[in-house]
């Protein structure tokens, strides 16, 4: 995998939800009806104790997505975190907790409350490697 495509719909609210949440790190997943293009979101909320330097889904929130995925006939494509006054990488924590290595991941970096760019990443070889973002129109489903 070289190349993720999302929505740019869906981009700019991942993009909102990230400045709205700072100086915490906001989180979520994309999935996909069409297979190849994440077009739908939903927005996870940030169970960690340490929200500003980290993230973690609440397990039956989780859980509860995935059964409406794929009772929708979606896809998982993707998990997304912020990282705030910090920049877009996949850290140690985030190599540790990254459970599906068949999605992409995005890490968007939001300084001083505004989205500064993100980068996407896949990983090959259980080693995450950044593949290149593309931003295409697509219908804006999901809650």
């Amino acid at each position: 995998m070289n190349m993720m495509y999302l929505s740019s719909e869906i981009y700019e609210e991942i993009i909102k939800q990230a400045e709205e949440g700072y100086p915490n790190e906001i989180c979520g997943i994309i999935s996909t009806k069409s297979g190849k293009v994440g077009d739908v979101l939903y927005k996870m909320k940030n169970i960690s104790d340490h929200p500003r330097d980290g993230f973690f889904m609440d397990p039956a929130e989780q859980l509860k997505i995935i059964k409406q995925m794929r009772n929708n006939g979606e896809t998982m494509c993707c998990i997304y975190h912020s990282h705030p006054d910090v920049g877009a990488y996949i850290s140690k924590t985030d190599d540790e907790m990254a459970y599906y290595r068949d999605v992409f991941y995005l890490v968007i970096s939001v300084k001083g409350g505004k989205v500064d760019y993100s980068k996407a990443f896949y990983y090959e070889n259980d080693e995450p490697k950044e593949v290149k973002l593309k931003l295409v129109k697509a219908p804006k489903t999901g809650k």
